[in-house]
C-alpha cells in the first residue's frame, strides 16, 4: 500500500511535465496523449467545408474495409452480407453527395475484405477500382511512411478527383500515432468497420481534415441535400 501511494504522489508530481518531457524526445512519441480525430458529420460548418473540397478535388480518403467473416480454410476473411450492404450504402451516399462525377480512384490492399469493401463502393460510383500492395496490413509500418504515401496520393488527383484508399486496421493505427491523433477506441477495434480519415494533399501544416464513421457518410449526404435545397 505504502508503495502504491508513493508511486501516485511521484505521479502527481511527474504528470505536468510529461507532455513537456515527450516533446523534447526525451519519452516515446506514443506517449504523448493524442486528440479525437474530429468528426466531420457531426459538426454543420466542417461538413460544409468538407463537401466542398471533395467537389474541388485533391482528397484522400484513407478507409478501413467494412464488416468480416471469420477466416475461411485458406484463412482468408471476406465481407459478411451486412458488410456488402454498407459497403454499397457508401458509395450511394458518395455517388448522391457528389452527383455526376466520375474522378474518384479507389485502391485496396488484394485482401478479400477490402477488395470486396472497395467493389460494393465502386460500382455505385462507375469506376474499376486497382489493387495496391502499400495498403497490406504489413508493409511499410515504419514510422511517419504512410500518412506521407495518403498526402502523395492525394497530391496526383485529377482537377475535381479525389482518391478512395481502402485498408486495414494496421494502417488506421500507423496513422493515429503518425497524426497524433485518436478514434474513439484505440487501437481501432471492430466497432470501427468503416470509418475514413479524410486527408488533404495540400502543403499544410496537419493533412487531416477529420474522420467519418460508417453512419456520417448518410448525415454528411442528408445536410448537403438539405443545404442545396436552401440555395
Amino acid at each position: 500500500m505504502e508503495l502504491l501511494m508513493s508511486m501516485f504522489l511521484l505521479w502527481q508530481i511527474v504528470r505536468p511535465f510529461s507532455l513537456s518531457i515527450a516533446l523534447c524526445g526525451l519519452l516515446p512519441a506514443h506517449t504523448v496523449l493524442a486528440e479525437f480525430c474530429s468528426n466531420i458529420a457531426g459538426d454543420q460548418s466542417k461538413a460544409k467545408e468538407t463537401v466542398k473540397a471533395f467537389q474541388k478535388g485533391g482528397l484522400t480518403i484513407v478507409m478501413r474495409h467494412l464488416d468480416k467473416t471469420p477466416p475461411d480454410k485458406s484463412g482468408e476473411e471476406c465481407l459478411t452480407r451486412d458488410g456488402h450492404s454498407r459497403a454499397a450504402k457508401i458509395g450511394e451516399n458518395i455517388r448522391d453527395l457528389l452527383p455526376g462525377s466520375k474522378s474518384w480512384t479507389i485502391l485496396y490492399s488484394g485482401k478479400c475484405r477490402t477488395r470486396e469493401t472497395a467493389q460494393e463502393i465502386a460500382t455505385m460510383l462507375g469506376v474499376a477500382p486497382k489493387k495496391d500492395d502499400n495498403l497490406l496490413p504489413h508493409t511499410g509500418l515504419r514510422d511517419g511512411w504512410f500518412a506521407s504515401y495518403a498526402r502523395d496520393v492525394a497530391s496526383k488527383a485529377t482537377i475535381g478527383g479525389n482518391h478512395l484508399l481502402v485498408t486495414h486496421s494496421q494502417k488506421l493505427d500507423l496513422l493515429n500515432k503518425e497524426l497524433r491523433i485518436s478514434l474513439h477506441a484505440q487501437p481501432v477495434s471492430d466497432e470501427n468497420y468503416g470509418v475514413a480519415y479524410v486527408l488533404s494533399g495540400r502543403e499544410e501544416k496537419h493533412p487531416l481534415l477529420g474522420c467519418i464513421w460508417l453512419e456520417g457518410w448518410a448525415t454528411l449526404n442528408n445536410s448537403h441535400v438539405l443545404n442545396r435545397s436552401h440555395c
